[in-house]
């Protein structure tokens, strides 16, 4: 009941502006596991729509595992979003081809990361940017509590033959991570050298300082 109040409450009071970046996630609330390792395991996820650009939820649902999955709830609420154009952004969990269709179906654009969970897709991917002449490129780097790292991010344009059954799939960004990081706990904390490459699939046009922007902001 809290939910669905809140969620008349954010209708009703906070403004959706065209464009804007909206980060769907589900987290499980630890507090609420039964059932353990077994079949029989349960526990509560609260899925929420984050505004980066008023820093808000805009929507949430609250769902039990044994119930629904997250995957449903999500194109629930992409259905709630309906005709606002905005960008939505989605882990790989949701990179599936009935949430993307319904995001364009309603009048949205996507962001959505990509891994193995979709092989053929991810291997597509892959296929495509090691051939692929990039239309854009932007690097960024900084150093933060000692800690440095540069993000390097380039768009490579999807043929429209390539992946038909993949709605509006227009690019795939990629993002490569690179730099050091702090590892183990205080006493023993040391920095390690990382280097790390992350795809995504977006139906947006936007430069590549634009996906970056993004893609950051939504973690």
């Amino acid at each position: 009941m809290l939910a669905v109040l809140f969620n008349v409450w954010c209708k009703q009071t906070l403004s959706i502006d065209e464009g804007e970046w909206m980060a769907m996630d589900g987290k499980g609330i630890k507090s609420t596991l039964t059932g353990g390792n077994s079949s029989y395991q349960n526990f509560v996820t609260m899925v929420s729509v984050y505004s980066h650009h008023h820093g808000w939820v805009v929507r949430h649902q609250v769902m039990e595992n044994k119930q629904k999955s997250e995957v449903e709830v999500v194109q629930d609420i992409v259905q709630e979003l309906s005709g606002n154009k905005v960008v939505i952004t989605l882990d790989a969990l949701h990179c599936q081809k009935k949430t993307l269709a319904l995001i364009i179906n309603c009048g949205n654009d996507y962001i959505v990361t990509l891994k193995k969970n979709q092989l053929n897709l991810f291997k597509a991917a892959k296929k495509l940017v090691s051939s692929a002449v990039a239309t854009d490129e932007y690097e960024v780097s900084e150093c933060v509590h000692g800690r440095t790292t540069t993000r390097h991010t380039k768009i490579d344009p999807i043929p429209p033959q390539l992946l038909p059954l993949w709605r509006s799939a227009k690019h795939i960004i990629v993002v490569r991570r690179s730099g050091t990081r702090w590892e183990g706990k205080k006493s023993r904390r040391h920095l390690i050298n990382f280097d790390e490459v992350h795809y995504y699939l977006s139906s947006r046009d936007w430069s590549a300082s634009q996906f970056a922007e993004a893609i950051r902001g939504t973690g």
